[in-house]
């Protein structure tokens, strides 16, 4: 963090609105904080994380975007943040009223959520998230050498 706040060099363009799912962590918080102070985007950012409650502490994640949250007050920079499920109909609708009502439009969107393949269930269906590539066939190997399974998906490419 200092070393992206604490830079001389001007700041970079290009993005102006950034939506981070999976932004209390790792590669989407460290997405966030480039996007931020790097270029002066305004950040949403979507997490799950566990807050206090009674004599327990909050998740990391939670207490990483509090002083994100501070840091970016201090230095005057536009941020929200929903701490839900970000699969969730609720979520995903709090999500656009907040983009629809001070962020868009967004210029970029950073998937960092932790679980990959989660199942979003609906009362009609059931759905397995997955990111993959417009125009273009995708296949994955997936090797999850602790339960001792392998698998593999191969999907044509998508049309939208």
């Amino acid at each position: 963090m200092d070393v992206i706040t604490s830079r001389r060099s001007p700041r970079l363009s290009g993005l102006r609105n950034v939506l981070v799912i999976g932004a209390s962590t790792g590669y989407g918080l460290a997405s966030r904080i480039a996007a931020a102070w790097g270029f002066g985007a305004r950040t949403v950012g979507v997490f799950f994380e566990r807050p206090p409650e009674g004599i327990k502490t909050a998740s990391a994640g939670y207490y990483n975007t509090v002083a994100f949250h501070e840091l970016a007050r201090r230095d005057r920079l536009h941020t929200a943040s929903l701490n839900a499920d970000a699969f969730s109909n609720q979520a995903k609708s709090e999500a656009i009223e907040i983009i629809r009502r001070d962020f868009a439009p967004i210029d970029l969107i950073v998937y960092a959520w932790l679980l990959r393949g989660a199942l979003i269930r609906t009362p009609v269906k059931v759905f397995n998230s997955a990111l993959k590539p417009i125009g273009q066939p995708f296949f994955e190997q997936d090797h999850r050498a602790r339960f001792g399974k392998s698998s593999s998906c191969d999907a044509g490419a998508r049309k939208q």
